[in-house]
């Protein structure tokens, strides 16, 4: 009986520690779509995601775009009395460009790979689309973490812009 209760405890230990440490170099590609079955609150599922997030803002999108014009984007998350913050954006038209080495682009999604400490602001830009005949859709996901290396306890926001 106590044999079980080890093992038992060992193999949660080794869920919950895998799943945080599965993707330490950030969230994974496509985990940005809160409809997805693989999002970001599917690793981080303590407590309820925050669809629509008013923590997350989005700073320098246009109201109107201009094909290939580029634009400085600011990424903000309020994230009161957690220790770390990350985050993963996709966008369905135009590109990501990164000056910063903590950021990572992919196909359309940029990602931090290091969390934030203190403030949680990345600076990136989006250049959009050299055609434009249809709205463009922002995708973001963050985290607000306690920095503990597990799924419990954090914060996940989800939020979306579109420019027409």
């Amino acid at each position: 009986m106590i044999l079980h209760r080890v093992v038992g405890a060992a193999l949660a230990s080794m869920f919950i520690t895998g799943a945080a440490l599965a993707n330490p170099d950030g969230a994974p590609w496509g985990a940005s779509n809160p409809q997805s079955v693989q999002n970001c609150h599917s690793c981080h599922f303590d407590g309820k995601a925050n669809l629509n997030s008013s923590a997350i803002t989005l700073e320098g999108v246009p109201k109107a775009i201009k094909a290939g014009e580029t634009y400085r984007l600011t990424l903000n998350l309020a994230k009161p009395e957690k220790t770390v913050a990350g985050f993963l954006a996709s966008v369905s038209r135009g590109k990501f460009s990164a000056q910063a080495g903590d950021l990572e682009v992919m196909k359309g999604q940029i990602r931090s790979t290091e969390p934030k400490l203190e403030i949680a602001k990345w600076v990136f830009d989006w250049t959009a689309p050299e055609e434009i005949d249809g709205e463009v859709v922002f995708m973001i996901a963050a985290n607000a973490a306690n920095d503990d290396q597990s799924s419990f306890g954090d914060e996940i926001h989800f939020r979306t812009f579109t420019v027409k």
